[in-house]
């Protein structure tokens, strides 16, 4: 699935009106509502109330005046997306709480969570580039707006979702003690889809060397400081992909003291993490 294949020129509108978030996402759901691959569930009601009840659950502004509001509908026949600039920024309880301007907008069958996710982190990925933004922002009218989202897309600012059979595995090891970072570290594996990955909270060893009497007062116990472990085990072909997401996110690993990359063979898998999706 390609993002190019999904995008609707007619939900691509530069410069729109909302006074608030109920109306921004009103908006957007009229837009959708029209796309052919949503036939089956074409009323703007229903999908408004779809983007409606995932905010409820939490906001989809993630930072930097942008959202990503979305929303699973069943008998959806596809995934469509879209994306619409605001004329005045609108309080979207973003996590940053900055007003967004900026909305990407995804809906697809409930019963493809796996792509959805995969679309999502795709989408969030792209908009980390702050030109790109900038010049959705600077877009005059619809016409410029979908050139310039045509224009990443030829850049594989928004690359493909690949979804080709599995062949040989690796497992990869992100050790993260910075959680800034861990939720764009996360996102890179969501992307690249990974065959099964798992969050592993972990405990740095130096808390418990803290109680060794021979080291007592080098450390304090007391710190709690941030540890996680990501593993993935990914398709050989896509380990060089996810790494280079990681360091788009993150900049040059070999520079950081926070986050710790490892690749091991895999000489034997059988089975999947992956049931509940």
């Amino acid at each position: 699935m390609n993002i190019a294949d999904i995008l609707d020129p007619g939900c691509v509108r530069a410069h729109i009106h909302a006074n608030d978030r109920d109306e921004a996402l009103s908006s957007i759901a009229g837009l959708l509502a029209s796309v052919e691959r949503l036939r089956s569930v074409s009323s703007p009601d229903r999908i408004g109330s779809a983007l409606t009840e995932r905010e409820r659950i939490g906001s989809t502004g993630f930072g930097n005046g942008i959202a990503i509001p979305h929303c699973r509908l069943e008998g959806a026949d596809g995934f469509a997306t879209g994306l619409v600039t605001l004329d005045n920024p609108i309080d979207f309880g973003a996590v940053d709480d900055r007003p967004v301007d900026v909305l990407a907008f995804v809906a697809g069958p409930s019963d493809r969570p796996r792509e959805h996710v995969a679309l999502l982190s795709v989408v969030a990925r792209a908009f980390r580039n702050q030109d790109f933004c900038a010049s959705l922002r600077e877009a005059a009218n619809d016409t410029a707006l979908l050139t310039i989202i045509r224009s990443a897309l030829a850049e594989s600012a928004l690359p493909a979702l690949p979804l080709a059979p599995p062949t040989a595995r690796k497992l990869i090891h992100v050790f993260v003690s910075n959680e800034e970072l861990f939720e764009r570290v996360l996102q890179s594996f969501q992307a690249e889809e990974s065959i099964s990955s798992l969050v592993i909270e972990t405990i740095p060893s130096r808390e418990y060397m803290a109680h060794i009497p021979l080291l007592a007062g080098f450390w304090d116990s007391a710190d709690q400081l941030f540890s996680r472990m990501i593993m993935a085990v990914v398709r050989e072909e896509l380990v060089n992909a996810t790494i280079r997401q990681i360091e788009y996110a993150c900049g040059d690993i070999s520079g950081r003291d926070d986050l710790l990359v490892t690749v091991t063979d895999v000489i034997y898998s059988t089975g999947s993490l992956d049931g509940s999706a």
